[in-house]
Formats: C-alpha cells, structure tokens, sequence
C-alpha cells in the first residue's frame, strides 16, 4: 500500500461514474415507464401506468437486454468502462484499501457521496425514484443501480463495515421503510473524499498522542524493515512488539509505518477504558486512520485493558509492552532487544559530542537507555546549562541521567539524601579500603567486562554486593549514604516492613517490584536489618517453609544479576544470615565498634563549625563507649540543651545528653566513663 497525493479532480471521476450509471438507469425507466401522463407525481400518487408496471414486476433480464442493445445505453455502458481505466488511485480507493472494502462497499460510499457534493446528480436520484423530495440515494436505488440487490443490502447491514465504521449513515425517513432509508455520508469523511485534505474527527484527535520522532537502533532498524516487508502480504494483524521499555517499539512502529506510506500515533492511555466501552468511539477511530492514512501505537504494562482492545481496533495496530499479552490467534508477535552497550555508546557519542569522552563509559554502565531517554536526557543537561548561565558540562549530564532513571516503587523503597560525604567516615583501614573498593569497581565495570571481556565469561554473577555487618550505630548507613555520594548515584532504603509478607508470594512479588524498578535507575540498594528478610533457611515442614526457601533463592537469583547498581545488606546480627546467601556477595565490610582513636575523631568530627562552643575534653568524651551513631544523638541533644539555655555548648550540656542516652540504652553510668561528670 503506498499514499497517493488525492485531490478534487480524483474524486470528480468518481462523481461522473454515478452520474453515468444514473443516466443509464434514466433511460431504462423512461422506456419500462411508457407513455404516463402523470409522470412526475410519484410523491404525491400512483397512476394507473405506473400501478401497472409495478404490478408486472421488475424486468431485470430485459434491463440488462437494454443496457446492450440500445445505442444510448450501449454507448453509456463504454463510457463507464473507460472511465474504469481512466479514473487512477482516489481518496477512495485508498479508504478502501486501508479497511479491506470490496468493490461494492466502494461503490456503495461513491454513491452515498455523490448527491451530498453535486446537486444535479441529486435531482437524477429523485428522477431516478420518481420522487422530487428523494435527491438521495436509498439502498433501494443502490441495488437498482448496481444490481445484486441481496449482496447490496448485506453489505448495508449494521454489523458490515460500512455501518459499523460509520462510512454510511442510513437516516430514518418519514414514510418509508429499509430501502428507503437516506444513504449519508459524514461530512469528515465527504471532505476526505473530495479534496484529500488532511485531518482527523474532533473526537478521535482526543484519543491520539503524537509517538516519538526517532529512528530505531541496531536489531530494532532491521526488524522494522523486515515488518514493512511481511505486512503487506499477511494483511494487518495487531503487531506484538514485546521487550524491555527502551528497546524501541514505538521507533520499531514508526518506521515500519513510514515504510508502508502510514503516521503513527499512539493511543493516549487515560481513554483506554473509553475505547473499551464505546463500539461507536472504535469505529470512529478505525475509519478515521484508513481516512488519514493511520497507524496505532497501543502501549500496554500487562493490563487487561490494553489486551482487550488490542483485539476490537480495526486499524493497523502495533502493541508495545515488556510482555507477551494473550493475543488473537492471527496477531503477529514479535520480540526486540534493548539496545546493546555499544549501540548506547554510539548514541551518547552522537548526542554528546565532545562531551562523551570526558564522561567516559559511566554513562553507558551505569544507565540502561535507549534512544528517548539519551535524547531527553542531553535536552535535560542542556536546560540545566542554559539556568544556570553556563556551558553545558559533564556534571549537567549526569545529574539528569540520574533524575530521568530515579525510580519509585510503590512505596517498597524511599529515597534517602545523601548528606554524608567521603571525608567523615571514621573506620578502619580495612574497612574503608573496601568501600574505595566497591566504589572503584562501580566505575570500571564497562572496562573489565566489555573492553577485557570478562562479561562474556560471566553472564551472571556481574553484580556489585556487599554486606555491611556490625552492632547498630557503627557507621552502616553513614557508609552506604557516603558510597552513593562518592558514586553520584542515588540511595534508595528498601522498607523491609512493607517488602516482607506473611502472605505466600507476597515478599517474591515485593522483591520483583523493586529489582526492577531499580535495575535501569542504576541506584545503590539499601536493604538494612537484612537478617529479617535474608535469615537461614529453613527445613521444610510445611507449605510455608517451602516458600520462604523460594522467596530467599528468588532472592539470590536477583541479587547476583543485578546490573542496575550497588546492592548493600546491612544486618547487626550476622550470624543469622544463611551461609549461601553469603557466598554469593562479593564484599564484607566489618563495622566494629569504635575504639577511643576513632571516638576521639567523631567527637572531633560532630560539631558544625558554625556551633557556639565552650571548650569541650574530647579525652573525656572519648571515654564514653558508645557508637558513631550514639555520639551524633549526644552532640544534637547537647545543642538544644545549649540552645534553650541561651549559651554556648558546653561539657555540663554534652554530659546532660550522654547521660540520657546511656539511659535510653539501659546502661550504667559509671565513674569510669563519666568521671567526675558521673
């Protein structure tokens, strides 16, 4: 199928091959009629001429004798089979050919048409029914015209596409019955016919989105020309374009539609459940692609809606979504891929320009785009710049790469600020050397598993993970918010409480929920008390035992492939993990509890800078044993005590405070620790 400009004069054709067959029919009736004086008066009497030749019946064999053996007739008849060969490719034919109509549904819309745009082939319809109120065609007029009288009225029947697409209106007339009915078409659809000009119905605009203008990439280039190659011979089956969100089916449907002369646009999804209810609203759409040369782009997440009406929308169609929906039995199902790594690569080159050498490869590790999202990402990056007054650099990029990939996740996960950086962690050597470790590791995985080849040895187990493990208030979430600031990724806390259910399959869903919202977002993970969800497992006693063992594999399974990020486990209780699970992750920092060097260095560490402060004995305060995490509650709670009191911080505020805590924490407060603040 190809578009072909149309304008008036392809339709006049049109126009002068009903008037042809009306002059034909003109001149039967004239000689069946005979001598009747009171010709004319048919919408107001029925002579007795004209009773006669009723009462004899229509002559449908002397008709057709009359139609060749007459020479005006015969002459008539060689003009409509010139104008056959002589009329080209109209704004009909192409609705025809779009919707998959006949021959005489084409007829049956020329000739509905042709009274609504010329009237004197309106005054030959009333001559032709012997009726000067009829200047329109009836299907009673239809089947004396075209002949096939019962083909002609199945094909005005209101299940037929003529009907159902609302290309003909059959108005209710005063008086009369079926066949007597008024043959209308739209004016949308008149326009259409006559001039070619381009627009779509008020009501179906509503319903349609314009889809992204971009080229598909890679595989996705190949199976679009593929498409526009097989359709034509298949017909328009719905088209099922299965794959992840950035493997580019809108980009797969908008080539192979511009390959078959077609527009794509996408079905807005806030009137899906319009579609759904309204039959008429259905046949709008429909008619108006064929009208407009159309094709759809439905977008679907799994849901039942889009499913539904992927199967009712006679329009060529193409349904994008991560899954396979369950289709009818005649759609073409067809998968894509996400783009590949170098394929990312040559777009963040071609949209970045000099911009992407300084980034690097962390762009293409750490963010799972496509096409759109590289596109609105630099858009993005620029308008950054352009607030700010600058040039457009490196850090603009990023920072949008980020917020186009943060996910949510229905509340299993919570973004958290990371508000500590690098600099204040106070661990052991060992400690911090892992954590330079994992941050290093997160910036070179494209040069280790793409350009060393190591990925394609390790198809799975590629995952960053590590296990924070150490008594409460030793650092864990201080380190995981400083990683994430040193990686420039976000933070996301995994709310085990609304994650873990007593209910079988629960937790598994919860857990697929975030693993995949998170996996493109390249975000750090961060599930603390992981021991209530990554505890031993169990033997199994009963069905629930059995599921709990499933949840922790599914769990295992997704933790090893996750390539969005960094996954952190934080537990205070390590000996309460299952040993497998500990196997599978690649580091474990030790948090131990701060001796008095490191006490000594958050103490120091504390205060703000801006803190009206007395001079404070960090040997004192040294002696307290207590936890990074302890040591921030006294420092906050002393500055309120200060506060309230009008002074500056002082030991008499800070030892206040520590007492409290120590209380809250159901110590003793010993001479030993407190001296004589005791």
């Amino acid at each position: 199928m190809s578009a072909v400009a149309t304008t008036g004069d392809a339709f006049t054709l049109e126009l002068e091959h009903v008037r042809l067959l009306l002059r034909r029919r003109v001149l039967w009736l004239r000689a069946w009629w005979g001598e009747d004086p009171l010709h004319g008066a048919g919408a107001l009497l029925v002579s007795d001429a004209r009773a006669d030749a009723h009462a004899r019946g229509e002559r449908h064999a002397d008709e057709a004798a009359f139609y060749r053996d007459d020479p005006d007739a015969a002459a008539i008849g060689e003009l409509l089979e010139e104008l056959a060969y002589a009329r080209g490719v109209s704004a009909l034919d192409l609705l025809a050919a779009r919707l998959g109509l006949d021959e005489l549904e084409r007829a049956l819309i020329a000739l509905a048409a042709a009274p609504e745009l010329d009237d004197g082939i309106g005054r030959l319809c009333a001559y032709a029914q012997d009726d000067a109120s009829r200047r329109y065609a009836t299907p009673a007029l239809a089947a004396d015209l075209l002949g096939e009288r019962a083909q002609v009225h199945t094909r005005l029947s209101s299940g037929r596409p003529l009907r159902r697409l609302r290309l003909v209106v059959l108005e209710e007339m005063d008086g009369a019955g079926w066949s007597g009915r008024r043959l209308r078409v739209d004016e949308r659809v008149l326009l259409q016919l006559a001039t070619g000009a381009p627009g779509i119905e008020p009501r179906v605009a509503d319903l349609l989105e314009p889809v992204d203008e971009l080229p598909p990439q890679g595989e996705a280039a190949g199976v679009a020309r593929r498409l526009a190659e097989l359709l034509p011979e298949r017909g328009w089956p719905p088209v099922y374009l299965c794959g992840p969100a950035h493997a580019g089916a809108e980009a797969v449907a908008a080539e192979t539609s511009a390959r078959l002369g077609l527009r794509l646009l996408a079905v807005r999804p806030d009137r899906l459940p319009d579609l759904l209810r309204d039959s008429e609203l259905r046949g709008l759409l429909a008619r108006e692609a064929a009208l407009a040369g159309l094709a759809l782009f439905l977008g679907h997440d799994g849901d039942h809606v889009a499913g539904e009406l992927a199967e009712r929308i006679e329009a060529p169609l193409f349904v994008g979504g991560p899954d396979r929906l369950e289709p009818q039995a005649a759609a073409l199902v067809v998968p894509l891929v996400a783009p590949t790594r170098a394929e990312q690569r040559a777009l963040w080159t071609a949209a970045l320009g000099s911009d992407a050498a300084e980034l690097g490869d962390r762009l293409v590790e750490q963010f799972d785009f496509g096409p759109r999202e590289i596109r609105d990402t630099v858009a993005a990056a620029d308008t950054r710049a352009e607030l700010a007054a600058q040039p457009r650099e490196p850090a603009h990029v990023w920072q949008a790469a980020r917020e186009r990939a943060r996910f949510t996740a229905d509340g299993l996960a919570r973004l958290i600020a990371t508000t500590n950086c690098w600099e204040q962690l106070v661990l052991p050597d060992d400690a911090l050397g892992q954590l330079k470790e994992i941050a290093a590791q997160a910036g070179l995985r494209a040069t280790v598993y793409d350009d060393w080849g190591f990925g394609e040895k390790l198809t799975r187990g590629r995952a960053i993970t590590a296990l924070f493990a150490g008594a409460s208030g030793t650092g864990k979430t201080m380190a995981a918010e400083a990683l994430a600031d040193r990686l420039q990724l976000d933070l996301h806390r995994v709310d085990l409480a609304a994650v873990v259910s007593k209910y079988i399959g629960e937790t598994e869903k919860n857990l697929r929920v975030v693993f995949d919202a998170a996996e493109r977002s390249g975000a750090v993970l961060f599930f603390d008390e992981a021991d209530a969800l990554f505890g031993k497992r169990t033997d199994v006693k009963d069905a629930h035992d059995r599921y709990a063992n499933i949840e922790v594999d599914y769990l295992l399974q997704r933790m090893e492939d996750y390539r969005g990020g960094v996954a952190i486990l934080a537990t205070n209780r390590r000996s309460l993990l299952d040993q497998a699970f500990l196997r599978r992750l690649r580091f474990l920092v030790e948090f131990p509890f701060p001796d008095r060097n490191a006490r000594v260095r958050m103490w120091k560490g504390v205060f703000p800078d801006l803190l009206p402060r007395a001079d404070l004995d960090l040997d004192t305060l040294a002696r307290l044993e207590v936890t990074g995490g302890s040591i921030r509650t006294i420092a906050v709670n002393a500055a309120f005590k200060a506060a309230a009191a009008g002074t500056p911080v002082a030991m008499e505020h800070v030892m206040a405070a520590a007492r409290r805590e120590y209380a809250k924490l159901e110590r003793l407060v010993t001479p030993a620790e407190f001296g004589s603040w005791a």
